[in-house]
């Protein structure tokens, strides 16, 4: 129904399923948790109810930057709020849950949910795709915190999910690292910096082509790259190739930039059939795979890669930029190149 652009019965379907879902786990929970300690079963029982308000706020996200209509002035916010809205009784036993609510494991998700949802609100952001800077999130979950414990997990999910595609957000990075006290929390962050920061150098990795041959740090460099990971069956993947056939043969006579993609399907067949298919890559584009190891291949597991499709710029074996601007802001992106080549000619 998303698709064919019927969002308020697309909310309303999801709406239901949600709401079926809690209705369940909260009847089970009556009659299984009996023996727990009261302050257990609480715990529990405000994850249930917090549950259907995270998905919820999920998928409206999702919905806003995917469609492709003004969702400030559409049915889209106006459907979604409303369901949301109508989640009275969760809303109200989250709000008066315990002072434990930092145990709730999904409790940072809600915060980060609701977060976005304000910076979008004050923004006022538009679908097509387009995003919200990091910034604008990061600063609205304090609002919603009243310990540290919590902020500190808020704010690694902040890097860890809003980071891609937001060039800004490795700008915070440090202040990020120096305000959290939680060793756990503080040495995640200061891995994101030391893999993607700007001048850090690029994983040594070794990935082959369709016919065998393997490819090294070593044979690029001098040159930018333009890595693209992605696997069959990824929506947002076909849609990042499509955006980027206009800049692939823009630059294709320029010997220093090469743009390279890896798939992280399991199966050879079902990657070199889907580059037989031209919907995920461009025949200007060098094509690897990850041997079947997927998401276990080294490279991926380094930069953490969980989401795709993902970008990363390299110049000269070194991370020029690891969440670039996405390609359907042209002007955007076709500067960061150029900038990008003019830095590699300098080094």
């Amino acid at each position: 129904y998303l698709n064919k652009g019927n969002y308020q019965l697309a909310s309303a379907l999801e709406f239901d399923r949600l709401r079926e879902i809690m209705s369940e786990r909260l009847t089970i929970l009556n009659k299984r948790c009996t023996p727990l300690p009261k302050e257990y079963t609480e715990m529990i029982r405000t994850n249930c109810y917090m549950q259907p308000l995270v998905e919820l706020l999920y998928s409206y996200r999702i919905t806003l930057v995917t469609t492709q209509i003004n969702t400030w002035k559409s049915s889209v916010m106006e459907s979604y709020l409303k369901h949301f809205k109508s989640y009275r009784d969760a809303i109200s036993y989250v709000n008066n849950a315990s002072k434990r609510l930092e145990d709730i494991p999904l409790y940072a998700d809600y915060i980060l949910e609701c977060s976005y949802l304000d910076a979008c609100r004050k923004e006022k952001i538009q679908g097509n795709g387009k995003k919200i800077n990091f910034k604008s999130i990061y600063k609205e979950y304090s609002k919603y915190t009243n310990s540290s414990n919590i902020e500190e997990e808020v704010r690694l999910l902040c890097f860890s999910n809003f980071r891609f595609g937001r060039p800004d957000a490795m700008l915070l990075i440090d202040s990020a690292i120096s305000n959290t006290n939680n060793r756990r929390i503080q040495d995640l962050l200061i891995k994101i910096k030391e893999t993607e920061s700007k001048g850090m150098p690029f994983y040594p990795f070794d990935l082959m082509d369709s016919t065998g041959k393997h490819y090294g740090l070593s044979d690029f460099k001098g040159k930018v790259c333009v890595w693209d990971f992605w696997f069959t069956g990824c929506e947002n993947c076909m849609s990042m190739a499509k955006a980027m056939k206009p800049f692939i043969r823009k630059f294709r006579g320029n010997k220093n930039i090469v743009f390279i993609t890896v798939s992280i399907d399991y199966d050879k067949k079902l990657w070199t059939k889907s580059l037989e298919r031209g919907i995920y890559t461009d025949e200007g584009t060098l094509n690897l795979y990850t041997s079947g190891l997927g998401v276990e291949h080294p490279i991926i597991k380094h930069y953490n890669i969980n989401a795709y499709p993902r970008q990363i710029i390299v110049s000269n074996n070194k991370i020029y930029e690891s969440n670039p601007v996405s390609p359907v802001f042209t002007l955007q992106y076709e500067k960061m190149l150029k900038e990008a080549l003019l830095d590699g000619s300098m080094d």
